[in-house]
């Protein structure tokens, strides 16, 4: 399968969900414009998925592991202004039952789509 890498610009904000490729690779976490972006390799027409990062400057106060059970994964580090804001890149891992209760609804979905996709068959005939 053919590879592609591409960029995704983040804000400067605390906490952001942006689309991301499923099964991607994060490759780098640099300064692009003076936004932190993301470069993520992933094969190319990947589908994607909503993905939650946490931005944090150094010396601000956060909470690693929350009581809702979700979980952080360190990404990189950027540094904006000539090195005046260093910030700190984190994956948001979401709490275990929110991850089940998406892939009950991904696979309801795909149930859904194969039961109408037989009924179209069916009125095809």
């Amino acid at each position: 399968m053919t590879h592609v890498i591409y960029k995704y610009p983040l804000e400067t904000k605390r906490v952001q969900t942006i689309e991301v490729p499923q099964g991607g690779e994060v490759l780098t976490l640099q300064v692009q414009d003076n936004n932190p972006t993301l470069w993520i390799r992933h094969e190319k027409g990947a589908p994607t998925k909503k993905q939650t990062f946490m931005l944090i400057g150094t010396g601000h106060e956060f909470i690693p592991d929350s009581e809702d059970g979700s979980t952080l994964d360190y990404v990189g580090t950027c540094q904006l202004n000539n090195g005046a804001l260093v910030f700190h890149l984190f994956l948001v891992h979401p709490p275990i039952q929110d991850v089940f209760r998406e892939m009950l609804i991904d696979k309801l979905q795909q149930l859904r789509e194969a039961r109408l996709k037989g009924t179209e068959d069916k009125e095809g005939l």
